[in-house]
């Protein structure tokens, strides 16, 4: 890997609030990035040094799961509060990264294709991530999908995984 990733945006698909937002590094949600503009297009150059795609790993343990979550929503909340919001862009593993120890979790910015709730894109991500667990990790998991679907506010979808994410590290589950 060179450290760097080349996405390639619709000029009208960003606004210019967002390009500033992202090139300031104001949310920590979103990799470094730097634009470039042509004629059609802008190009996003993304710093992933010290990242791996989240589509690179085969095997992601429970706890490592939850935390990747809880990772994303710290910093969709962070986002939030300068006016990045969740339902502008995707959550989908192949624009995730995480560092080696999955303890800091960013995205590359890709503009939303229609407006979908974040629970419904957590749901999906969670559901990906299932597949690259361990079975013994499954009920864990599948209790944070049902919580999920009970659409709570963010303070209580943290504390109900962090809740899970303690009991899957006390039980020593995979």
């Amino acid at each position: 890997m060179n450290g760097q990733t080349e996405i390639k945006y619709k000029k009208e698909k960003v606004s210019n609030y967002v390009l500033d937002i992202l090139t300031a590094g104001a949310g920590s949600l979103f990799l470094p990035v730097g634009f470039v503009r042509d004629e059609e297009f802008l190009f996003g150059h993304y710093k992933t040094e010290g990242y791996r795609k989240l589509t690179a790993m085969k095997e992601i343990g429970t706890e490592d799961i939850l935390g990747i979550v809880l990772g994303l929503l710290h910093g969709i909340w962070q986002g939030e509060r300068v006016y990045l919001f969740s339902e502008i862009y995707e959550i989908l593993p192949e624009y995730i990264f995480v560092s080696r120890g999955y303890d800091v979790i960013k995205m590359v910015f890709v503009p939303a294709e229609e407006q979908k709730k974040l629970t419904d894109k957590l749901r999906d991500l969670l559901l990906y991530l299932r597949e690259r667990g361990h079975s013994e990790g499954y009920a864990y998991i599948d209790q944070a999908l049902e919580f999920l679907h009970e659409d709570w506010g963010y303070r209580a979808l943290v504390h109900r995984l962090e809740s899970l994410r303690r009991e899957v590290y006390l039980c020593s589950v995979k």
